[in-house]
């Protein structure tokens, strides 16, 4: 099979990469490269987890990895608009907390052969990752290319786009949170035990 849910993982970290390294360039050519590779990374989130469920191809490796691939996409992504000044880096800290705390208990009970379930509201913390991801990229865009003839309409709405940011930054940090404390409270028997 060519195209396997691992493959895929294996992309999403590629294409994250490459999407960090082009929002820290300031060409906008760089810049539509990284809003390419930002919806490509999440279609293979979806695409890997569908294909998995579909195949029967659920491996060991593949629930370790795709977790890290979604981290590196999201604390990325959120840590590169924080650095280039779209918003302070304390709305990322809590997130970036939660994310490597439960990854790295899923991967020590995934060890002792426990596998802990993703909730649906990690599911829904997910969307609004890539909600908040790409509405900063909306405002990247109309804060950087303010004068640009192609991006006139940017700029007369760079105010409610700002406002949209934050709104799906702070959606994305409160889902984060609360599905941290579901899976501590929904999993209290198997971290305990």
């Amino acid at each position: 099979m060519l195209i396997t849910p691992n493959r895929l993982t294996y992309l999403r970290f590629l294409f994250s990469v490459i999407a960090i390294y082009c929002l820290l360039q300031t060409q906008i050519t760089y810049r539509w490269i990284a809003i390419f590779m930002l919806i490509l990374s999440g279609l293979t989130d979806y695409w890997d987890g569908l294909l998995a469920r579909k195949t029967g191809l659920i491996t060991t490796i593949g629930k370790i990895l795709d977790p890290i691939a979604d981290k590196v996409l999201v604390l990325g992504a959120m840590i590169t608009y924080s650095i280039i000044g779209l918003y302070s880096l304390l709305w990322v800290i809590p997130i970036l907390i939660r994310e490597v705390l439960i990854t790295i208990i899923r991967i020590v009970l995934l060890k002792k052969g426990v596998v802990v379930q993703a909730e649906k509201s990690g599911k829904l913390k997910m969307i609004f990752q890539l909600a908040s991801i790409y509405s900063s990229f909306v405002y990247l865009m109309a804060r950087d290319y303010q004068g640009n003839a192609f991006f006139f309409w940017f700029e007369v709405y760079a105010p409610i786009l700002n406002v949209i940011q934050y709104f799906f930054l702070f959606a994305a940090l409160l889902w984060t949170l609360y599905s941290g404390v579901e899976f501590f409270r929904n999993n209290k028997k198997v971290l305990s035990g």
